[in-house]
């Protein structure tokens, strides 16, 4: 228990010495390269902890779970879609917008106003 407060107290750190890093940066950095830098260092603190975890659980797909990494073309997979031979809906939606977006169609609506 005493381990998650320090956990906490790291987190409540490097957020706030981001915030006066931010200050001396302002207008210097693109928002999304800071997006992105944040979150790249939380990946790689938190990287550690989540394997040891993981490795700890030894956890196992059940017996009526299945997982197949293939790796197939995009114009194939959105067939394959089409054709209902994939059938998860997640991996559908992906597929899907995934293949709107190199067709250089926006997934999403402009915002109101734009």
């Amino acid at each position: 228990m005493k381990r998650g407060y320090g956990y906490i107290a790291i987190a409540v750190v490097m957020f706030t010495s981001f915030e006066v890093v931010l200050k001396f940066i302002a207008g210097q950095i693109n928002p999304v390269q800071l997006t992105l830098c944040r979150f790249s260092i939380g990946f790689l603190f938190l990287l550690p902890v989540a394997l040891h975890t993981l490795r700890k659980r030894e956890q196992r797909l059940d017996r009526g779970e299945f997982l197949d990494v293939v790796p197939v073309p995009l114009d194939q997979a959105v067939e394959m879609v089409l054709s209902g031979e994939i059938s998860d809906a997640k991996t559908q939606v992906g597929i899907l917008l995934l293949a709107r977006r190199a067709a250089g169609v926006t997934p999403y609506p402009p915002p109101v106003g734009a």
